[in-house]
């Protein structure tokens, strides 16, 4: 009963959940184009793997008439950022930046960067630790990623819809 109340007074003062799909016939409206950044290393499985990411969690959404389009291009960076007394490598950092931008019929209304860092420790001793470390890191990272530069989409094309549905008026 509670829950009916609930649903009740949020939907009479407008409120839209944002990541919540809606009923929506065919595949989604949103062209999805993920490319590494030419020169900074990101090609092959962290571009597979955010662009997985970000089509799953795109397709959830839908929207209303207009077709969107959507491009990434992905820059990995990683580094050293911890050293021991003897100057050994303790701990290590990987950072995924992603600079996306939104357009309808070739014509941009939205433009961002997003970012995620993660780090993990490493041990001079256990190579297969290493890499394991550094791999579980890169999917947090590419997983964290996608799932901000989703929210970000959703809110402008929200706004984007929302501003060519309720036209401002002027006092003219």
């Amino acid at each position: 009963m509670a829950f009916l109340v609930l649903a009740f007074s949020l939907s009479s003062c407008g409120f839209e959940p944002v990541l919540v799909k809606k009923e929506q016939s065919g595949p989604s409206k949103i062209s999805l184009q993920v490319t590494g950044e030419p020169g900074s290393g990101t090609e092959g499985y962290v571009v597979y793997k955010f662009k997985r990411e970000l089509r799953n969690l795109l397709d959830r959404l839908s929207f209303k008439n207009s077709s969107y389009r959507v491009s990434v291009i992905l820059q990995d960076t990683q580094g050293n950022i911890g050293y021991g007394s003897d100057a050994t490598i303790l701990r290590a950092q990987e950072r995924l930046i992603a600079k996306f931008e939104i357009s309808i019929d070739l014509t941009p209304f939205y433009k961002s960067t997003a970012d995620s860092v993660s780090s993990y420790t490493l041990n001079s001793q256990e190579e297969f630790a290493n890499l394991s470390a550094k791999s579980g890191t890169q999917e947090r990272v590419v997983i964290a990623l996608a799932e901000e530069v989703s929210r970000e989409i959703s809110i402008a094309i929200r706004n984007q819809e929302s501003k060519h549905a309720h036209p401002s008026f002027s006092n003219n």
